[in-house]
């Protein structure tokens, strides 16, 4: 199953939580990660695969995360556990948030996942709430479709303000001015502003 995602809504990107060690390896552009955290409090054990290091528009991610309470609460006793993670991404000028379908499976997560693009960052954000006794598994697949905007300076207008930046980065290959990503700043990226103006 796979949910296909395009960037178009502005809402809340939830904050950064505690981070931890992974372990990455990557071949033929497909990166495979895995790392594990265990507190007093939870422990979290994520599991997947994306096109992190190779990716221009679309952005790719299918894989699992096992979230538990740890052993110093009471068995059946059931706390909120979290987990999120950050993928550089290329810069398109604007903040997004998109929501993916919760995969169908035996742990069914009852909302939507949280994924979110701001300051050139994909962010995944999860949670549910679970027990010593119940650890719960999340499966994720999905596919973001990034789409200039043309809104090069995120002040939410498309305008002289954006043509100006544009020109200024002109002939050079900056990723945060080069709108359709070929490679270099020119007349392709300046009729994507106007296409988009407002």
């Amino acid at each position: 199953m796979k949910t296909i995602l395009f960037l178009t809504f502005f809402l809340f990107c939830p904050p950064p939580l505690t981070s931890f060690e992974m372990t990455r390896e990557t071949n033929d552009g497909v990166t495979y990660s895995e790392g594990e955290i265990r507190r007093a409090s939870r422990y979290i054990i994520p599991r997947y695969y994306d096109n992190r290091t190779e990716f221009d528009q679309v952005f790719w991610s299918r894989g699992v995360v096992t979230l538990g309470v740890g052993q110093q609460y009471w068995l059946g006793e059931s706390r909120l556990v979290k987990y999120r993670w950050v993928v550089n991404a290329p810069y398109y000028g604007d903040y997004h948030v998109i929501k993916t379908d919760p995969w169908p499976n035996s742990n069914r997560h009852k909302e939507p996942y949280d994924v979110c693009y701001k300051d050139n960052e994909i962010v995944f954000y999860t949670d549910i709430v679970t027990n010593w006794s119940q650890p719960r598994t999340i499966q994720w697949d999905f596919e973001i479709y990034f789409e200039p905007t043309g809104d090069v300076n995120g002040d939410g207008v498309v305008n002289g303000e954006d043509i100006a930046l544009v020109l200024s980065a002109w002939g050079t290959d900056s990723p945060q001015y080069d709108l359709n990503s070929d490679g270099i700043v020119n007349g392709n990226d300046l009729g994507l502003i106007f296409a988009a103006w407002n």
